[in-house]
């Protein structure tokens, strides 16, 4: 990891924490294709948590959300590499 990029990152996260701004993010990087949880990354929540405890004027909100896929786009694709 580049540390420069890993600092200026963790500002402009700071600086949206601090002016308030609404921010989503999955902590597992996105979705596996067999459907499984990844294991989770936890840059972006440290840095949530470092930029609130800096500057704890508004408070800050932790919701879990589930999106589910009734139907898999790729499904003939996914079923073709498991075969």
């Amino acid at each position: 990891a580049n540390p420069l990029y890993s600092a200026v990152f963790s500002e402009y996260v700071a600086s949206l924490i601090t002016r308030g701004v609404s921010i989503e993010y999955f902590i597992e990087g996105g979705r596996s294709r067999t459907g499984r949880l990844l294991q989770p990354k936890a840059g972006m929540l440290v840095m949530t948590l470092r930029a609130f405890l800096r500057q704890p004027r508004r408070p800050v909100v932790f919701q879990p959300v589930y999106i589910g896929y009734e139907k898999v786009m790729e499904g003939r694709s996914y079923i073709a590499e498991l075969s």
